[in-house]
Order: structure tokens, then C-alpha cells, then sequence
């Protein structure tokens, strides 16, 4: 995992931590994890000190962890597996919303597997909760790093 690689906004390019946490990028209508499987594995979604050598720093950053496999049926009666998030936009969900809507029908939008947020730290796995909005991750990693609470 390279935490360098995602903390621009995918959408709006938009430098996450140039941005207030009470100002809203035009991301702000995907803070669902599932916009942020772009492979298997963790993935870096937010991390404060991007211009920190590798090993320098010891403070907390917010990963999508988890697999996703939802199992949909479009209005044709076309069968899909969509596991990343451009498997979402293909189907045509691009915001929270539109993914909230459609996990409604389960008969035609089944979560097999969701993704989720974690907080790490440099030296390891933060042992945090699951968090499964991107705003509760982020101000739960900058309430960690105020209080210097450190691995």
C-alpha cells in the first residue's frame, strides 16, 4: 500500500487536507467506503502528511479495508458482480445516495461483502473501530493525533 497514492479527492482532485473537515469538496456525496475499492486489499484514503519520508512520521491515517461483492440485477434482468467502485459507476451509482437507494431492493442489489474504514498508524494497525463513513474516520484520526496518542 502506498499512502501517497490516494489523498486526492477521485473526483474533484481535490487535496484532502487542504480542505476544513467542515467544508465539503464536491466528493462529499461519496464518503461510503464502496467509492474507494479500487483494489484488493487496504487502501490509503486520508493521510495528513503526505510530504513525510517514508518511516519519519508516526501519526494516524484513515485505509478502506475489506472486500466488495454486491450481487445486482439491472432493470433487464442482466446479472452483475461489481467489486470495485468503477464496477458501481458502470452499473450507474455514483453518489451515496444513489447507493443507498438501490442496497433498498435487496432482491436486485445484494451485499455479499462491504468494504469499511480503518485508522492506522505508520508502525501498524490502529486498534480503532470499523467506521463506515469517511467524515467519522477522518475526525477520529485528527482527534488521535491532538491528543498525540501514539503506537
Amino acid at each position: 500500500m502506498d499512502k501517497r497514492q490516494t489523498n486526492n479527492c477521485e473526483i474533484c482532485g481535490e487535496l484532502f487536507t487542504d480542505l476544513p473537515l467542515d467544508e465539503e469538496c464536491s466528493c462529499s456525496k461519496r464518503k461510503d467506503a464502496a467509492f474507494y475499492v479500487n483494489s484488493d486489499g487496504g487502501e490509503f484514503v486520508w493521510n495528513p502528511d503526505l510530504n513525510a519520508e517514508e518511516g519519519e512520521i508516526h501519526d494516524f491515517y484513515v485505509i478502506r479495508n475489506g472486500e466488495m461483492r454486491i450481487k445486482a440485477t439491472d432493470g433487464k434482468g442482466n446479472d452483475y458482480v461489481l467489486r470495485y467502485t468503477e464496477d458501481l459507476e458502470t452499473f450507474g451509482i455514483t453518489t451515496d445516495e444513489q447507493l443507498y437507494e438501490a442496497s433498498t431492493d435487496e432482491e436486485n442489489f445484494y451485499w455479499d461483502m462491504n468494504p469499511w474504514y480503518e485508522i492506522c498508524s505508520d508502525d501498524d494497525v490502529y486498534n480503532s473501530d470499523v467506521f463506515d463513513d469517511l467524515d467519522k474516520a477522518i475526525a477520529e484520526a485528527v482527534r488521535l493525533r491532538k491528543e498525540g496518542q501514539y503506537l
